[in-house]
């Protein structure tokens, strides 16, 4: 079917609008543990290492899970593969609140982020389906503004419940909304609009991963990541409580401007990237500007009005990713673009692991060995310390798109 010709039906806006749901959800399973992380690391007694391991189990179980699902996408209907993907990554969370183990705790986040490939590579796929190729950028940026509200609401809400209710029932409430909307998922009868392919797999993954320029982009992209998943998801809350001494309330609350930041973000920035054909520029332009937040953020003490701004200015840069996955679709044929922003947004997501782990390794070797309750507490130069890896990442990313940049349009 030609492209430009396809007629928009209600079951592709039905597809799209759960996927996009789907995204939503993920983000609250993925951000949420930074406001339940000190009820985690009492109930197992854990240290920042431990859960610096736990936070990029996520990570790991979503890069790993990306081909796959993009070679399921194109084989078998698309509510399968949501319906499948939603439940994988809600029965991950059930170690949580049912075990002892570590171990499996650790194996439960790996199948929450592998589960939760699946949210925005169905976007991808609803969108390349069933929406005319000029839509593509706009409609992935909506979606990615519908599910970064959960990331919003991942956190404040997230917060005020479990404090009232308990961390562990609103784990369990995750758990029956997740499992619910996927049987109804599932028992929705879906149609395809498009023959299933039959292209060579191994061929396919051949073209994709000898395409130098498709995968260093990837990579660089991935070293500027740090601000989105090496920070806000988990850090930012711990980071501002102890370095910052706000509240509570306050250090769970801002974190969410950099989501709402990006929501912004996400349909401003590859707008003006291809109206003005400068899409390399963007980017480079947003990594400069986050290097330079993340060299002053963790060393000084803004009070909430200048670290509201500085949140939400590093949230419209955060974006940039968007524009990544777009551009990279760009550097292959029609005929593997699904293929390279599963592959790219699967090693860009590769890297908030990394960025995890470094930073609780850091933390760690800064721990005084001060501990309230069986809880492991840090000093605020660990995480000033620590957080340094973020501005180091953003530089290595921003000289490396610089060099990828189309000799004729360098700066």
């Amino acid at each position: 079917m030609n492209k430009v010709s396809i007629k928009i039906t209600g079951y592709a806006w039905f597809i799209w609008g759960v996927a996009s749901f789907f995204y939503l959800f993920q983000y609250i399973l993925r951000v949420s543990p930074s406001v339940m992380m000190p009820g985690i690391m009492q109930q197992f007694s854990i240290t920042a290492v431990d859960f610096g391991y736990f936070s990029a189990a996520y990570y790991l179980g979503y890069t790993l899970m990306h081909l796959p699902f993009g070679i399921m996408l194109d084989r078998y209907k698309i509510s399968t593969i949501i319906a499948v993907a939603f439940a994988i990554s809600v029965i991950g969370l059930v170690p949580l609140i049912y075990s002892d183990n570590w171990n499996y705790v650790i194996i439960g986040r790996f199948l929450v982020g592998a589960g939760s490939s699946g949210a925005i590579l169905s976007i991808f796929k609803a969108t390349s389906d069933f929406f005319p190729e000029h839509l593509f950028p706009r409609m992935l940026g909506s979606a990615v503004t519908i599910g970064l509200l959960g990331a919003i609401y991942g956190s404040t809400p997230v917060s005020k419940l479990s404090n009232e209710f308990g961390w562990q029932n609103i784990i369990t409430i995750f758990i029956i909304v997740g499992l619910v909307i996927s049987v109804l998922v599932y028992i929705f009868k879906s149609k395809q609009v498009r023959s299933v392919s039959k292209a060579d797999v191994i061929g396919d993954l051949k073209i994709v991963f000898t395409n130098k320029r498709v995968i260093a982009l990837a990579l660089f992209s991935g070293f500027m990541v740090g601000p989105l998943e090496g920070f806000a998801d988990v850090w930012a809350v711990p980071f501002l409580e102890t370095v910052y001494g706000y509240s509570r309330d306050l250090a769970t609350s801002l974190p969410t401007l950099i989501f709402i930041g990006m929501c912004i973000g996400s349909p401003l920035l590859p707008t003006i990237a291809e109206k003005y054909k400068i899409s390399y520029q963007v980017v480079i332009l947003c990594g400069i500007i986050m290097t330079l937040i993340f060299s002053i953020l963790p060393w000084t003490r803004p009070d909430w009005i200048i670290t509201t701004i500085l949140f939400i200015v590093v949230g419209i840069c955060c974006a940039y990713q968007i524009l990544v996955i777009y551009m990279n679709s760009k550097n292959v044929s029609p005929a593997h673009q699904s293929l390279v922003t599963a592959l790219t947004n699967m090693i860009i997501m590769f890297f908030g692991s990394l960025f995890h782990i470094s930073i609780g390794k850091i933390m760690h070797l800064c721990w005084e060995e001060q501990m309230i309750d069986n809880v492991v507490i840090y000093p605020a130069s660990s995480y000033t310390i620590s957080l340094s890896v973020i501005p180091i990442g953003l530089i290595i990313g921003v000289i490396g798109v610089y060099f990828l940049k189309p000799r004729k349009n360098l700066i």
